[in-house]
């Protein structure tokens, strides 16, 4: 199994989509194990990831489970997102991982105008091959409003195989030199909107770039060529600020060129970049000789996106991982509006195969592009 698969199905309530509020039949992934229904609610700005969540003191207190698939002896990092509702005082969640509790939260939505999540982690062990993860607030007083839950995953935690010395004397040194994108691969010039399916050749490296819908770290649907430049008569402002103010990315630093690599402007491809909406994320994927150092930038980092950049060995493993934190709707000094966010790994215990770019985003106009990719072998000291 690699590392960073979500073993939760439907772990950010995005099936069935539903209307604001609504109590659907049958959830994919989930079971009612106590009260009336599971509540849906899609309500803009209020969900922590995607578009939608789930409030257990729905029509009175309820409890939901979903069986996850594990092996005994194992350990899983659960992960999920626990909201009060606000101006609601009485907030409870409790936690269960097979026959154990995890955690008995409360918190409270007085004063609040709007959702205010945080983010719960713990490291679990499987006893059995097939673990219950429950969530319910059975024992709060119902006022039918309360405990908002969303972003729920279950990742099993890789142990790090012990580093093999290599069996020549280790040279540092740039493995790819760097991948601004302003010429192809073929040493021609990009156009708007031309699919990359092709793999750049640095000596003994090659690498090539795209989007992974399966969460497989293999590349199935392609990225697409850029210009910063705006084609007249067209809604191609990518890269600059949320308000769209052209050409900010070449006034703002220079270093952004004429081209860089993202998605299609199409919901469908858009919404890959966000894997609580439609599970997936950006690759740069390594072939020949590898390095353990590597670095690119994302721009087009605004309306309150986050990012996860992970480096990833040749056996799937995450090796250490980024997170940018979510970044501002606003512009102006310290946002990155109109500027990149630049990112590096430096000097890894192994070879990275792949560099996996996810992302979620609080607003609309959400996007995603990368650019200036590098990567260098580095001998330990």
């Amino acid at each position: 199994m690699a590392a960073g698969t979500n073993l939760v199905v439907n772990g950010s309530f995005e099936q069935p989509v539903t209307g604001m509020v609504d109590y659907p039949p049958s959830v994919p992934g989930w079971q009612l194990s106590g009260g009336i229904a599971i509540e849906f609610q899609r309500i803009p700005g209020q969900p922590y990831a995607g578009e939608q969540l789930v409030e257990l003191d729905s029509l009175g207190v309820s409890g939901i489970y979903q069986d996850i698939p594990t092996e005994a002896g194992k350990t899983y990092k659960l992960t999920f997102a626990f909201s009060p509702r606000p101006s609601v005082s009485e907030n409870k969640l409790n936690v269960s991982w097979g026959n154990a509790s995890v955690a008995k939260l409360e918190k409270s939505g007085e004063g609040l105008s709007n959702t205010d999540w945080q983010v719960y982690t713990y490291e679990l062990k499987a006893t059995s091959n097939n673990t219950r993860l429950s969530f319910d607030n059975l024992n709060e007083t119902s006022d039918e409003l309360g405990t908002f839950i969303d972003a729920v995953s279950v990742e099993e935690k890789l142990t790090t195989p012990s580093i093999k010395e290599p069996d020549e004397p280790c040279v540092s040194g740039s493995i790819i030199s760097l991948v601004d994108f302003e010429t192809l691969p073929s040493g021609g010039t990009p156009t708007d909107d031309l699919e990359f399916n092709d793999t750049y050749n640095y000596g003994e490296t090659k690498v090539t770039f795209g989007f992974d819908s399966n969460h497989d770290l293999t590349i199935d649907v392609p990225a697409r060529f850029e210009s910063r430049l705006p084609d007249p008569g067209r809604r191609d402002y990518y890269g600059y600020t949320h308000r769209r103010k052209n050409d900010v990315d070449l006034t703002a630093t220079q270093e952004g060129g004429n081209w860089f690599l993202r998605n299609l402007w199409k919901p469908a491809e858009t919404k890959l970049m966000y894997p609580y909406d439609n599970n997936g994320e950006f690759l740069a994927v390594m072939d020949g000789k590898l390095g353990n150092s590597a670095s690119g930038q994302i721009w087009d980092a605004d309306l309150g996106e986050e990012y996860t950049i992970d480096a990833i060995d040749q056996d799937g493993n995450v090796m250490d991982s980024i997170t940018t934190g979510r970044l501002s709707n606003n512009e102006g000094a310290g946002t990155y509006s109109g500027l990149p966010f630049p990112f590096s790994f430096d000097s890894l215990p192994r070879p990275i195969k792949v560099i996996r770019i996810s992302g979620r985003a609080t607003g609309r106009g959400r996007g995603f592009a990368f650019d200036n990719f590098s990567a260098t072998d580095v001998c330990p000291k």
